[in-house]
């Protein structure tokens, strides 16, 4: 991880003051890789040569497959469980490496921080950056009047994959890539004659957003929602541009040091053109 900051006040003239700041960072750690407690479609009431890897728990098995009653209901029943296992023991005996990747992978059980699988075709590494341009300029019009003028910029870049699975399966894996950029620039206008206090604004926002998720879970039992079809990476990709206009004006008059009058009125225009998309890679 590195950051850095510049700060910068410059006073060329007794009207004129500029104050530039420049900040930013970079992440490229490693992403955080979740340790397998257990795997559900495992769990079975007596021992079975459909599955050697399998966990006998008959009451966790009860479980999942009992569906609840009015006398009894059930809060962990799981309709779906029945058919997601007997697919997983048919890859199994088919011999399907993500599949005996998963239910043969070892559960973390204590206080053992470092024990993890994953896996190994992708970096689990960050590549995040952000950096932001930030200069205010204030020119004293007269005495009474001054001119203030800000200007930023910032962008933020994010590139990771992620386990979820805690597994060399790939049954929960997430990647996540995108970028935003933002641009903004505000004009002030200010001033102080007697009694009188006012302030004119006028703002302009605009922003570029690029993001995409692609998540892949091909050896997960959910990935084949259709017999005989497994749907591999799913692209979520999400592009939008916002540009925000607004002018806000205030004046406030003292009448006497117990009673003073305030008036504001603020105009606000956003405009957002998007694009929001999801789609399988195979």
């Amino acid at each position: 991880l590195f950051s850095g900051r510049l700060l910068l006040d410059w006073t060329p003239s007794d009207r004129l003051t500029l104050r530039l700041n420049v900040n930013g960072n970079r992440d490229g750690g490693d992403t955080v890789l979740p340790q397998l407690q257990s795997v559900q479609v495992n769990t079975v009431a007596a021992p079975t040569a459909a599955n050697p890897y399998a966990v006998v728990n008959p009451s966790l098995y009860a479980t999942f497959t009992t569906p609840p009653t009015p006398l009894a209901p059930n809060p962990g029943y799981d309709g779906s469980f029945l058919g997601r296992q007997a697919l997983a023991f048919c890859r199994l005996a088919a011999g399907d490496p993500g599949t005996t990747a998963l239910l043969s992978a070892p559960l973390v059980n204590g206080n053992k921080a470092r024990l993890a699988e994953w896996n190994t075709d992708r970096p689990h590494r960050r590549y995040d950056s952000f950096y932001q341009f930030a200069l205010r300029g204030e020119y004293k019009l007269s005495d009474d009047v001054t001119l203030t003028a800000i200007t930023a910029y910032a962008r933020q870049h994010v590139d990771r994959f992620t386990e979820f699975d805690g597994t060399t399966a790939t049954a929960a894996d997430n990647e996540l890539f995108g970028s935003v950029k933002s641009f903004n620039q505000e004009i002030r206008v200010s001033g102080l004659n007697g009694p009188l206090t006012w302030i004119v604004v006028a703002n302009y926002d605009s922003s570029v957003i690029d993001d995409t998720v692609v998540f892949n879970v091909f050896d997960n039992t959910i990935s084949e929602a259709v017999p005989g079809l497994r749907f591999g990476p799913v692209n979520n990709n999400l592009a939008l541009k916002k540009k925000t206009y607004s002018v806000f004006a205030n004046a406030e008059y003292k009448i006497n040091d117990q009673l003073s009058f305030q008036a504001g009125i603020r105009y606000n225009e956003n405009k957002q053109t998007g694009f929001d998309c999801s789609s399988d890679q195979s």
